[in-house]
């Protein structure tokens, strides 16, 4: 089973699958907020927490204020199909990303890995054990300077990653 598709295989009822034993359990709590995040503040909605991390929406708004400046590129990696070769077994397929300029180059830490969390010069998708048609549906957030963004381009590296 694919770690892309897991979340379907478990909709959909699929066989395959064990319960989680008696004591490993996962809490997760929700909760919609209305508001700014420093409406919620003062109001004291967000509790005591100091370090809340904020996300902009995945998409751009309707209208563009003056001075909001996105320069976003979000790609999704998808899948890939990679032959076996004289191989008994399947590889291991690791998918590296990262920014090249005009020169060759890489542009430094251009890759936004999340929210609160310093950018990266390159990505490293997971690692699927034994398995030459992964399916990542990863998708990367790129933050390319102005000057760059047109010149610059993606570079993708495919390798097969050893267990030893």
């Amino acid at each position: 089973h694919d770690f892309a598709t897991l979340h379907l295989n478990i909709i959909r009822k699929q066989a395959g699958y064990k319960p989680v034993p008696n004591g490993a359990r996962m809490y997760l709590s929700l909760q919609l907020l209305h508001g700014t995040v420093a409406q919620l503040k003062e109001s004291g909605q967000l509790g005591t927490e100091k370090n809340i991390s904020v996300a902009r929406k995945l998409g751009f708004p309707e209208i563009i204020m003056p001075g909001d400046v996105r320069n976003d590129l979000y790609i999704t990696l998808v899948s890939g199909e990679f032959q076996r070769d004289q191989k008994k077994s399947h590889k291991n397929i690791e998918c590296e990303i990262c920014v090249v300029a005009q020169g060759g180059q890489l542009v430094q830490n251009c890759i936004v890995p999340g929210v609160s969390v310093e950018k990266a010069t390159s990505y490293r998708g997971t690692v699927l054990y034994h398995n030459n048609y992964p399916m990542w549906e990863d998708i990367i957030k790129f933050d390319i300077p102005f000057d760059q963004f047109y010149s610059a381009h993606l570079r993708f590296t495919f390798m097969h990653k050893s267990t030893n």
